[in-house]
């Protein structure tokens, strides 16, 4: 039974953070803090990893800079499978005039405000999950978003499935799994497209 440690990271600080924009696939650059947040992380990170995977949105490939310029021998791979949920019509919009309540309610399995389904982002993040097995690591960093963080810690620990948890900028947390977890199953998922 094959274990893997994966320590996962969200972005530092971005523009869209501090306007209070809905992100989801929206490009948007890091804030000085932001930088600084990406920078301290790979300077109080002391473990050698085997790899580092991340999300090839721009947020994150600048968070991940840092990081890959100290480990410059570790293997690096951009993952799309690693982006946030993507929200549609939703995204760039004051997050404050969205009605979350009615929006986290609707259907799972279908997508609103031409948004990816829920269901759809936990199996893009279960195959990225299955897939790690085949790069022989043990141990591997994740940079991700607060999205796909809570979505590995659903998957992997069910009973955290109906928390949410705001990750602080640039935080990070270590979880553990065996490749043959049950969770880990595919699903169909729902078909969506990006427009």
């Amino acid at each position: 039974m094959d274990r893997v440690r994966l320590t996962c990271v969200r972005h530092g600080e971005t523009i869209h953070n501090i306007e209070g924009r809905v992100q989801g696939w929206q490009g948007s650059e890091l804030t000085k803090l932001g930088h600084k947040q990406a920078e301290d992380f790979a300077e109080n990170y002391k473990e050698i990893p085997q790899a580092i995977f991340y999300s090839d949105l721009n947020k994150v490939k600048q968070t991940v800079d840092a990081l890959i310029a100290k480990f410059p021998d570790v293997p690096s791979f951009p993952d799309w499978r690693l982006r946030e949920r993507s929200f549609g019509t939703l995204e760039n919009r004051k997050s404050k005039d969205i009605d979350w309540d009615s929006f986290w309610n609707l259907d799972s399995a279908k997508s609103h405000h031409d948004a990816e389904p829920e269901a759809h982002l936990r199996e893009r993040v279960k195959s990225f999950l299955r897939d790690v097995e085949l790069t022989g690591v043990s141990y591997a960093v994740v940079v991700s978003h607060g999205g796909v963080l809570n979505k590995i810690k659903h998957i992997l620990e069910p009973k955290s499935d109906e928390t949410h948890v705001q990750y602080a900028h640039a935080d990070s947390f270590d979880i553990e799994y065996s490749f043959d977890n049950p969770n880990l199953n595919p699903k169909p998922a729902p078909k969506w497209s990006y427009k």
